[in-house]
């Protein structure tokens, strides 16, 4: 045994891992480098500006400043009143295009009073009184220069009287460069929503149908894409990339949100909600039925989905301080599952986030830049995939019938042959009597039998050791720091605890036989060689339990 490797007690109830070879150093670090590279370059981004010098401003974008305005009062237009721009167009070499973004307006332009342009969705006969959000471009020639510039924009909603449109003149590849700059940060914050929900979605479908088992990833992929794809379709360069498509876009903006809140409360039910579950189902049913209620108004031409906002935000809001009280009161019956715990924090943090962006929306009347919310999603969805990939690996760990270690994972410990040099303990288990009770009673009282002594078990074992079901009526216990005393307190335990139960139950009755051995006292055998000592020091109790039961019945 000379030579050989020793295991600590801290370690061995882990999973085995892998300790890093020489192969494995050129992925970790190449992983060191990424993620160096993207702080670097981050920081870099941020905190690094260029000192340069120019005699002349770049003219290439620019803001047209000469513009008058006028709000005229007309019964005929949707809410009563229109916008009318105008200016002189001063056409320089260079600047080919005049650009300006409307969102839900009706919008003309006229060049010395004759219309080249316009956006109009009564006269499209679309879904709806709106197009959108749409990114006018206008181009210019050089016979242009001095034309009179006439810009008729018509707001179709309340909400959007108050916005102020800004007219920008230049070659088309810097307006949708200086808008790409704009919206940078949230483009990038998309597309790893959308990154995450995929993956998320994916290995879903992966554990549900390939390893058979149920998970809590599919809604949480849904909802991590569903928020990506909102933010995406929501910003304004997808009105640039989009313009012949500004009313499916938009469409696309709203029922992406629907699905998101959908989603979550979907995740947060099945993930934590256990005691309630159907008042969360409650919740989500008639969140459910008025999505699908606004949606049938804007089919039928009766409310717009942008109409819908506020009952939607109205919704939300209710929705969420019925769901925090549900967590509130999960917390209460599970005040030590840390899981709920963090769920708690990352709600918290979503709710204000969702707050800070929601009075800026209505203050500014439009959802540009809702960073805010969407990082605060994002670490949300990213916390939550990481418990629920924990639960399922938990599960996969977990005989179901008991809730201790199933067989494959005692196997896992048990499988090495390194030395234990710490003091530890291992017990083998051993129902006594479980095929006559099978046989008289039926398999249901055998499976009861299993149960109720393996709760037994976990209730007299501290919770840091090791406890797992090696076989139909086979338990295993690994104890750490122990010795004598601490095994005999255990069996001492353990047997209360059985003369209680059995005081209790009237059709069933537990015995069971129990061997174990000692790291002190056998300093030179490895876990799996310990296991088998405990194997035949229980089969000696369990052949002493028959012979007297034998003695007993001659007595009789």
């Amino acid at each position: 045994m000379a030579g050989m490797k020793s295991i600590s007690n801290d370690n061995f109830l882990k999973k085995p891992k892998c300790k890093y070879k020489v192969a494995d150093w050129d992925r970790i670090l190449f992983i060191l480098l990424l993620l160096l590279s993207m702080i670097f370059l981050g920081c870099m981004g941020v905190f690094q500006n260029s000192d340069t010098y120019k005699i002349r401003d770049e003219v290439a974008h620019t803001k047209i400043d000469n513009v008058e305005k006028k709000d005229i009062y007309d019964e005929n237009t949707p809410e009563g009143v229109k916008k009318i721009y105008t200016w002189k167009l001063d056409n320089s070499e260079g600047e080919n295009y005049i650009g300006f973004y409307t969102v839900h307006q009706n919008t003309y332009v006229y060049f010395d009073g004759n219309l080249v342009y316009s956006s109009n969705s009564q006269n499209n006969k679309t879904v709806g009184k709106t197009l959108g959000q749409i990114y006018v471009m206008i181009p210019i020639c050089p016979e242009d220069n001095g034309t009179e510039v006439s810009v008729e924009i018509i707001p179709v909603y309340k909400q959007v009287l108050n916005i102020q449109t800004e007219f920008f003149k230049g070659s088309k590849f810097l307006m949708y460069y200086n808008q790409f700059k704009k919206d940078f940060s949230q483009i990038v914050l998309s597309f790893i929503s959308v990154g995450i929900g995929i993956v998320l979605f994916v290995t879903s479908i992966i554990k549900r149908y390939k390893e058979k088992q149920k998970n809590n990833l599919l809604y949480l992929g849904i909802f991590a894409f569903s928020i990506g794809i909102w933010r995406l379709t929501d910003i304004r360069f997808a009105s640039m990339i989009f313009l012949n498509n500004s009313k499916l876009v938009y469409c696309i903006s709203i029922v992406m949100m629907y699905l998101s809140a959908g989603a979550l409360e979907l995740s947060i039910k099945n993930q934590f909600i256990k005691e309630y579950g159907n008042y969360m189902k409650c919740i989500i049913v008639t969140y459910c039925i008025v999505c699908l209620s606004l949606i049938f108004l804007q089919i039928v031409n009766i409310l717009d989905l942008r109409e819908g906002l506020l009952i939607w935000h109205i919704i939300i809001a209710i929705h969420a301080i019925m769901t925090s009280a549900l967590i509130a009161y999960e917390i209460k019956k599970n005040e030590n599952d840390i899981k709920i715990r963090v769920l708690n924090v990352c709600m918290i943090l979503c709710i204000i986030g969702v707050l800070a962006d929601l009075i800026s929306y209505y203050i500014k009347g439009n959802s540009d830049n809702l960073l805010v919310t969407v990082v605060a999603l994002i670490t949300y969805f990213t916390i939550l995939g990481y418990i629920a990939m924990n639960r399922i690996k938990e599960k996969a760990d977990l005989d179901i019938q008991t809730g201790v270690y199933n067989k494959r994972r005692c196997e896992e410990i048990f499988n090495n042959n390194k030395v234990i040099t710490e003091s530890l303990g291992v017990i083998m288990f051993d129902l006594n009597g479980l095929k006559h009770t099978n046989d008289t009673l039926g398999h249901n009282y055998g499976d009861i039998l299993i149960c109720e002594f393996a709760n037994i078990i976990k209730t007299c074992i501290n919770n840091k050791d090791f406890v797992g079901r090696y076989g139909g009526d086979e338990f295993i216990a690994v104890i750490k720091e122990a010795d004598k005393d601490v095994m005999d307190s255990i069996e001492s335990h353990i047997n209360m605890e059985i003369i209680k139960y059995n005081k209790k139950s009237k059709d069933i009755v537990i015995s069971y036989s129990m061997g174990y051995s000692l790291s002190k006292e056998y300093p030179e055998l490895s876990l799996h060689e310990l296991l088998v000592k405990a194997d035949e020091y229980m089969y000696e109790h369990k052949r002493e339990y028959y012979r007297s039961k034998k003695i007993m019945k001659r007595y009789v």
